[in-house]
């Protein structure tokens, strides 16, 4: 993960949190609405970053830690996948897929999930 996809994911969690606290979210539901905003706060400063920087952010990094994963795990009989459906997210994310554009490809694919997966995930920047 690069910097500025650390930094980018912090963000999202920190305005999370804070939007969490001053709404006193309680439950699942308010909690979800605090979350998609955060997420949307984070995602909205990647993409005005790569508009004005010229680049995508994400690093196929990103790919290659979870396909090891994947591999390793699988090899110790260990479910995998959770990392395979991340790395689904990813590709959607990388094409730049509406979530429903993704869904037409992955029917249990969950809104909520496609929605907060917030990486910066396309050719890093300084790559």
């Amino acid at each position: 993960m690069t910097d500025l996809e650390l930094i980018l994911t912090m963000l999202g969690e920190a305005f999370t949190t804070e939007i969490a606290k001053n709404r006193d979210a309680q439950g699942f539901a308010e909690n979800y609405k605090a979350a998609k905003a955060g997420g949307n706060v984070a995602g909205n400063a990647r993409k005005e970053l790569e508009q004005k920087s010229g680049k995508k952010i994400v690093s196929k990094d990103n790919f290659i830690n979870l396909v090891d994963k994947i591999l390793e795990a699988k090899k110790s009989g260990i479910p995998a996948q959770h990392w395979e459906d991340e790395i689904d997210v990813m590709v959607y994310k990388l094409y730049e897929l509406s979530y429903a554009e993704a869904k037409i490809i992955d029917n249990d694919l969950k809104e909520d999930y496609f929605e907060s997966y917030v990486i910066a995930s396309h050719n890093a920047i300084g790559q």
